[in-house]
């Protein structure tokens, strides 16, 4: 979901890391905070992917000893970015939440995918109404999974 949004958020335009911190923060509400500490090691992730690329500022911009970063994304990270809009099979018992991520960056997706990823969190929705034992069913095996595969990472 953090990818998504740096992502997107680069997608506008370049930003500082500051900034992108605070929007996430923003976005993320009062349950949790994206601490420095957390936030640019994610950026040094992305950038050693190819996806973002970082720019020191000049001397005369900077406040302080710090130096500014701005990251842009690459076009590599604009097609990492339409992957994550487009995937509708990671998290399924979190869809609804990343959808909403997703919908507050339509402007980038064609209009035919859009209508997409409404039409399957529709779907998600109906399921879930008319059929409720099966979609508990379904979350409850995602679940399984994911614990598996920590499972194995940390081993």
């Amino acid at each position: 979901m953090y990818e998504l949004i740096i992502l997107s958020l680069l997608m506008r335009g370049p930003i500082h890391g500051y900034l992108i911190s605070k929007i996430i923060n923003d976005i993320i509400g009062p349950v949790a905070k994206v601490s420095h500490g957390w936030l640019y090691p994610r950026l040094a992730k992305l950038q050693e992917e190819d996806l973002i690329v970082a720019a020191v500022e000049a001397k005369e911009k900077q406040q302080g000893q710090r130096q500014l970063r701005t990251y842009e994304i690459t076009e590599a990270g604009r097609k990492r970015f339409h992957q994550l809009m487009m995937d509708t099979t990671s998290n399924p018992g979190e869809y609804p939440k990343y959808f909403w991520q997703k919908a507050c960056f339509f402007e980038y997706v064609h209009p035919s995918e859009r209508l997409h990823l409404i039409d399957h969190l529709l779907f998600r929705i109906f399921l879930l109404l008319h059929h409720p034992q099966n979609y508990h069913r379904q979350h409850q095996q995602w679940r399984q999974r994911k614990r598996r595969v920590i499972r194995q990472c940390r081993r």
